[in-house]
């Protein structure tokens, strides 16, 4: 099995080793030498719950002011694409956005891709945590709130590997909505 060649979609949160997606990695590493990993930390189609929300003009969701760096799902599958018809054997790479979005401003240019101003409404934890389900609420929340201080990171990784640079979230939601 040491010839097979491994691309594994994983996550920001495998660096710590710990988690599910280090478990993998480490698995993965174990079968084959021939092994990328892509660490995406957060994917622009995960806004898509916010639609429904947006085209009332009101989106309501906890931290407003988190910052992310979510990447367009078409530079994830360049990535892929260029992992495994070239030598990318042993490495591990960050994939995200070209900059960290406050969420007020993702919801924001949804709402312009959409033609309808929408305002951002701070929902309270106690009601976040119903609509989201405890577990998920668990990791997420936590996750969220801190990336009002220290924003998700943004990587040069999509144009080292792709040849051009990450696309924006608004083009991606253009894309969507428009």
């Amino acid at each position: 099995m040491k010839d097979k060649k491994i691309v594994y979609l994983s996550a920001m949160g495998a660096e710590d080793g710990g988690s599910s997606w280090g478990h993998v990695e480490k698995a993965v590493r174990n079968v084959t030498g021939d092994w990328t990993f892509l660490r995406v930390n957060g994917l622009a189609t995960n806004t898509l719950g916010w639609v429904e929300q947006a085209e009332t003009g009101t989106v309501r969701a906890p931290y407003g002011q988190a910052k992310r760096s979510l990447v367009h799902e078409k530079d994830v599958a360049e990535m892929a694409v260029k992992a495994f018809t070239e030598d990318h054997a042993g490495q591990t790479y960050l994939v995200t956005g070209p900059e960290a979005l406050t969420q007020v401003r993702q919801a924001e240019l949804i709402g312009h891709a959409l033609g309808t101003p929408v305002r951002w409404e701070e929902q309270p934890i106690r009601e976040a945590v119903e609509q989201l389900g405890a577990e998920f609420a668990a990791a997420a929340l936590p996750y969220w709130a801190s990336l009002v201080e220290d924003p998700e990171p943004v990587s040069l990784d999509v144009a080292r590997v792709t040849g051009h640079p990450a696309r924006p979230f608004e083009e991606w939601a253009r894309e969507r909505f428009s």
